[in-house]
C-alpha cells in the first residue's frame, strides 16, 4: 500500500468494484446527463470508463441487475396516502434523499396546499442526518423570502418527513425572461434574494448551493412577484457567531464533518456534484469549495455574483463551452470571468429582447457599475469579495439610485459622471440657459437678462420659503423634537398662518406645506385641524399633479392615517387600497413606499377584525421592507411591529415577542432613549407580557412608555398618552391594585371623550376596562352600565362582529356569572361564542375560553349535559394552546372540576 500520498494505480479488482459502484450510481442520473457525469466520475481513467460501458451493455441485454435495483427503488418509493393532517395529492419531484409530494390539508381546520418531503427507506445514516439538518435549519429561518417550515415528523413506517410552504412559481431566471423584465426590475428581484440570504447569515446559516433552481419567484393574486429561497439541504450552521458583516471568525470556519454524500446528478444548474466528501453544484461553486476548503458567507456572496451575471445576461461568466465538471472546475479556479457587459455584447438579439433591450443597449447599461459589482462578488480570493451580502445589496441600491458604488475606483471622472447623472435636470437647465443667453445676446439682451434674473429670484425665493417651513415643521414633529422644551403648537400655528400670504402664488408648494402641516397635526392629536389642511392639500394636488403623483399619494396615505386615528377604518382601507394600487402601477415601484402603505393597510384591516387578510398584507409588507432595510430601517421596524400586533391577536405570543424585542433593540440603537416609535413598541411589548401573566416586567415597560410619551407630547390630552395610561391601568387591575388603576382609567376616559368622536372604539375600550375593574371588586351596579355603553359604542364604531365587540360582550357575561345571574350570563356568553366562531380559527384560545365560560353559565342553570361538553372542550383547547400552567387554563380547569356541583361553579 502506498503511503507517499501519491495515487496508487488501481488493480483490476478495485477498478471493477469502482465500475460497479458507478453503474449503480448511474441510475440516479438523468439520461441526457450521463455522458458528462461519467466523464467526471471516471476522471480520465479509460480502463474504468470501459468497464462501466461494458456493464451498461450487459444491462441492455439482460437487465437483471437493473431490474433488481428498480424493484428496490419502487418499494422504497411507495407514496403515502396521508401525512399528518395532509392528504397526498400527487408527486412534485424526486431527489437524492427522497420524494417531494403535493399535500392538501383536509382535517376541516382550514384549506392549505403544502410540499411534503419524505426520505427514502434506502438512504444512509449520513444522508438521514443531512435530512434532519435541513429540517432543523428551516425551523430556525423565518423570513418572507425563505420557504418556511410548517411541520415535521415520521410516517408509520419510520420514514421522516417535513411539511413546508408550497411554492407555485418559476426559477428566477425563467420568470424574469418570461416577463421580459428590464435590468432595473431584475435587480429588484435580486435584492430580495440578497435580503433572504442575509437573514440566513444573521441566523448563522450558510446556504452553500445558491443557484437559479433554488431561487423561485411566485406571484400573489394581484400579480406582484416575490422571491422564495429553497433547498437548505446542504446548508451548514456555523459554529461561531456570525453577523452580516462577514467577520474573520466565519472566514476561518471549520470544515464540516461527515462522510461521502449521494452521487452526483450531472453538470446542470439544478444538480449538485460531489468532490471527495463535498457536495456542490459546479457551475455555482466558489473556488474555495472546489479546493475543499470550508464554505463561508463569502461562498454565498460568490454564488450570488454568478446568479446576478446570469440574471442580467443569460450566461455564466465562464462561458458555455465547458461540458464536464472537470472543465468547469478548472475554469472557476483559473478565475478569468467575462464582464456582464462583454457577455451582453455577444448575446443573441432574442436574449436581449427578453430584457427589453438590444445587445448593444444592454451592454452599455451593464458597463461600469454592474460590471464592477459582479466582478467584485466573484473574485477568486474571498478576502477581495464583498464582506457581506448586505454590502453587495447596498451597492446595487446605490447604483439604482445613481450614487457612487463601492466596487468601483472613485476616480474624479467617475465621481463627476455620477454628479452629472444625479443632477442632470439642473445641469441641463443651466446649460440651456447659458446657451440661450449666447444665441440671443444680440437680440433684446437687457430684456432677456432681466426676465432670466427674475425667474431665478422667484425660484430661489420659493426654495428658501419651502426650506424654512419644512425646517420649522420638522422641528415641531415629536419624532424630531424628542421631548425638548419647544412650543410645538405655537411653531406649527405660526407656520400655518404664514403660508397663506407667502405662498399665495405658488399653489404646488403651498399644497405640499399644507400636507406636512396636516400630518404633524395628526401626530399631535389635533384631528380637526389635520383634516382641514390635508383635504385642502389633496384637492390641489389631485387637480394640478394627478392622482398617481408621489405627493398626491403621500397626502392620501396621511388622510387614511387620520381616518384610522378617528376609528374610521373602512374609510382608511378604501384610501389605502387606492394608494397601494397607484404605487404598484408606477414604472419602477419603490419597495419602501409600497411596504409603508401595506403596513397601514394591514393595520386598518386588523382594526376591522379581518385578521387573515391582514396577516397576508403584513407579511407582504415585511417582505418589501426587508429589501430596503439597509437604508430605511423605519419601514422594516414598523412592518415587524404591525405584524406582531396581529400575531398577539391570533394568540401567537412567541413569534410576536421575537418581533417586538428585535424592534425594541433596533429602535434603542438607532433612535436613542426618547422617541415615539420606541415608546410605542415598549407599550406593545408590555401588553403582550401582560397577556402572558408577566405582570412585573409588563408594568415596568408600560410605566417607561408612559413617562416617555408625557415627555414627547406637551399636550396632556394627547391620545397616545391616554392609550398608555389605559394599558398600564389594565396591568394594575390584573394585579388587584384597584386604587392605583381606577384614577388612571378615569383620567384616560376623560382625555378620550375630549379628543375623540363619541362613537370612537377607543372610548369603548376604556369604558370596558373600567367596568372590568368594578367587576373585579364585585361592584356590579357600576360595572353593568359601563359594559352596555361600551358594547353599543363598539358595535357602532367597529362593527357588531369585531373582536373587540365580542370581548366586551364576553366580559358582560362574566359579570353576570359573578353576580349570580346565570340566565343573563348564558345569553351574553352565547353571543360571544357565536361571534368568535365566525371570526376566529377553531383552535384559537379565545374561542376556547368563551366556550368554557358558556359551559359554566349553563351548569349554573342546571343544564349539565350541555355544559359538560363545552367545559371539557374549552379546557382541553386552552391546555393545548396556552399550556397547563397558564391562568386561563387553570380557570377553565376549575370550572370543569366544579361541574359536579352546579352551585359551586367558579364565577371567573
Amino acid at each position: 500500500m502506498s503511503i507517499s500520498g501519491e495515487s496508487e494505480k488501481p488493480t483490476e479488482r478495485n477498478r471493477w468494484l469502482r465500475a460497479k459502484q458507478l453503474f449503480a450510481d448511474l441510475s440516479a442520473v438523468a439520461v441526457d446527463e450521463r455522458e458528462a457525469w461519467l466523464d467526471s466520475a471516471c476522471n480520465g481513467d479509460p480502463g474504468l470508463r470501459a468497464e462501466v460501458d461494458r456493464l451498461i451493455a450487459l444491462d441492455a441485454d439482460a437487465s437483471s441487475y437493473f431490474d433488481d435495483l428498480g424493484a428496490t427503488l419502487a418499494q422504497d418509493e411507495i407514496a403515502p396516502t396521508r401525512v399528518g393532517a395532509y392528504r397526498i395529492a400527487g408527486e412534485i419531484g424526486q431527489g437524492g434523499m427522497g420524494t417531494v409530494y403535493l399535500g392538501q390539508r383536509d382535517d376541516g381546520q382550514f384549506e392549505q396546499t403544502v410540499a411534503i418531503k419524505v426520505v427514502r427507506d434506502s438512504v444512509s445514516e449520513r444522508l438521514l442526518a443531512r435530512f434532519r439538518d435541513e429540517r432543523r435549519i428551516l425551523a430556525q429561518l423565518k423570513h418572507p423570502g425563505i420557504a418556511y417550515l410548517l411541520d415535521g415528523g415520521s410516517l408509520a413506517d419510520g420514514r421522516p418527513y417535513f411539511v413546508m410552504e408550497y411554492i407555485a412559481g418559476e426559477e428566477i431566471t425563467d420568470y424574469a425572461d418570461q416577463k421580459r423584465l428590464g435590468v432595473r426590475r431584475r435587480l429588484g428581484l435580486f435584492r430580495e434574494v440578497c435580503a433572504a440570504v442575509a437573514h440566513a447569515h444573521r441566523n448563522l446559516v450558510i446556504h452553500r448551493d445558491l443557484k437559479p433552481g433554488n431561487v423561485m419567484v411566485q406571484e400573489d393574486d394581484q400579480g406582484h412577484p416575490s422571491v422564495k429561497l429553497l433547498d437548505f439541504g446542504i446548508a451548514r450552521i456555523t459554529e461561531q457567531g456570525l453577523g452580516d458583516d462577514g467577520g474573520d471568525a466565519v472566514r476561518r470556519g471549520n470544515r464540516e464533518p461527515g462522510s461521502r454524500p449521494l452521487p452526483a446528478t450531472g453538470l446542470t444548474a439544478r444538480a449538485p456534484t460531489e468532490y471527495g466528501d463535498r457536495i456542490l453544484t459546479p457551475r455555482y461553486a466558489a473556488p474555495e469549495q472546489i479546493r475543499g476548503e470550508p464554505a463561508t458567507t463569502s461562498s454565498d456572496v460568490y454564488a450570488l455574483g454568478l446568479l446576478l451575471h446570469e440574471l442580467l445576461t443569460g450566461t455564466q461568466p465562464f462561458g458555455t463551452a465547458v461540458s464536464t465538471a472537470k472543465d468547469m472546475q478548472e475554469a472557476i479556479l483559473a478565475g478569468a470571468p467575462a464582464r456582464p457587459s462583454v457577455s451582453a455584447s455577444r448575446m443573441d438579439a432574442a436574449v436581449a429582447a427578453r430584457r427589453g433591450s438590444s445587445p448593444r443597449q444592454l451592454a452599455r447599461q451593464l458597463r461600469g457599475d454592474l460590471d464592477s459589482i459582479v466582478l467584485k462578488a466573484i473574485q477568486n480570493d474571498p478576502e477581495q469579495r464583498y464582506l457581506s451580502v448586505g454590502q453587495m445589496a447596498e451597492d446595487i441600491r446605490r447604483h439604482l439610485g445613481g450614487d457612487i458604488v463601492s466596487a468601483r475606483h472613485p476616480s474624479a471622472a467617475y465621481r463627476s459622471s455620477v454628479f452629472l447623472r444625479q443632477h442632470r435636470y439642473g445641469v441641463a437647465t443651466t446649460l440651456l440657459a447659458v446657451g440661450a443667453g449666447v444665441v440671443l445676446a444680440s437680440l433684446h439682451v437687457s430684456r432677456i437678462t432681466h426676465e432670466r434674473d427674475l425667474a431665478r429670484t422667484e425660484a430661489a425665493k420659493a426654495t428658501q420659503v419651502s426650506g424654512l417651513l419644512v425646517s420649522m415643521l420638522e422641528s415641531a414633529d415629536p419624532a424630531q423634537a424628542r421631548g425638548e422644551e419647544t412650543s410645538v403648537r405655537e411653531v406649527l400655528d405660526q407656520a400655518s398662518n404664514r403660508i397663506g400670504g407667502e405662498l399665495a402664488g405658488q399653489p404646488d408648494v403651498r399644497a405640499r406645506m399644507e400636507a406636512i402641516i396636516g400630518t404633524v397635526y395628526t401626530s399631535l392629536g389635533k384631528y380637526d385641524k389635520a383634516e382641514t389642511f390635508l383635504t385642502r392639500a389633496l384637492d390641489v394636488q389631485r387637480t394640478r399633479q394627478g392622482t398617481g403623483h408621489r405627493e398626491t399619494l403621500e397626502t392620501m396615505q396621511a388622510i387614511a392615517t387620520l381616518a384610522m386615528r378617528r376609528g374610521k377604518n373602512e374609510e382608511a382601507e378604501t384610501l389605502l387600497r387606492q394608494v397601494v394600487e397607484q404605487r404598484l402601477a408606477q414604472p419602477h415601484p419603490d419597495p419602501m413606499l409600497v411596504a409603508a402603505t401595506r403596513n397601514d393597510l394591514g393595520a386598518a384591516l386588523v382594526r376591522q377584525g379581518k385578521r387573515d387578510e391582514a396577516e397576508s398584507v403584513h407579511r407582504a409588507a415585511l417582505a418589501f421592507a426587508t429589501e430596503t432595510a439597509l437604508t430605511e430601517p423605519e419601514v422594516q421596524m414598523t412592518a415587524r411591529n404591525n405584524l406582531a400586533v396581529l400575531l398577539v391577536g391570533q394568540g401567537k405570543f412567541g413569534e410576536a415577542e421575537e418581533h417586538y424585542r428585535d424592534v425594541l433593540s433596533q429602535r434603542r440603537e438607532l433612535q436613542g432613549p426618547v422617541h415615539p416609535g420606541l415608546a410605542n413598541v415598549m407599550n406593545n411589548l408590555g401588553v403582550l407580557l401582560s397577556k402572558t401573566q408577566r405582570f412585573a416586567e409588563a408594568e415596568a415597560l408600560l410605566r417607561e412608555s408612559l413617562a416617555m410619551k408625557r415627555k414627547l407630547y406637551d399636550d396632556s390630552g394627547h391620545p397616545s398618552i391616554a392609550l398608555a395610561m389605559t394599558q398600564l391601568a389594565s396591568v394594575l387591575t390584573k394585579q388587584k391594585r384597584y386604587d392605583e388603576a381606577e384614577p388612571m382609567y378615569l383620567e384616560a376616559l376623560a382625555m378620550r371623550r375630549k379628543s375623540l368622536k363619541p362613537d370612537h372604539p377607543y372610548i369603548a375600550t376604556t369604558l370596558n376596562n373600567l367596568a372590568n375593574l368594578y367587576r373585579e371588586q364585585e361592584d356590579f351596579a357600576r360595572a353593568e352600565p359601563l359594559y352596555h355603553e361600551a358594547i353599543e359604542i363598539c358595535r357602532e364604531g367597529a362593527g357588531p362582529e369585531h373582536p373587540w365587540t365580542a370581548s366586551m360582550i364576553l366580559n358582560l357575561g362574566q359579570m353576570y356569572l359573578s353576580a349570580g345571574k346565570p340566565g343573563l350570563a348564558a345569553e351574553s356568553l352565547g353571543d360571544a361564542v357565536r361571534i368568535r366562531e365566525k371570526i376566529l380559527p377553531e383552535d384559537h384560545w379565545e374561542l376556547a375560553e368563551a366556550r368554557s365560560l358558556l359551559g359554566a353559565a349553563l351548569a349554573r342553570q342546571g343544564k349539565l349535559d350541555a355544559a359538560s361538553g363545552l367545559l371539557d372542550e374549552g379546557y382541553s383547547a386552552l391546555r393545548k394552546a396556552r399550556g397547563e400552567d397558564d391562568q386561563h387554563t387553570l380557570d377553565a380547569k376549575k370550572r370543569l372540576m366544579a361541574l359536579g356541583d352546579a352551585g359551586d361553579i367558579a364565577t371567573r
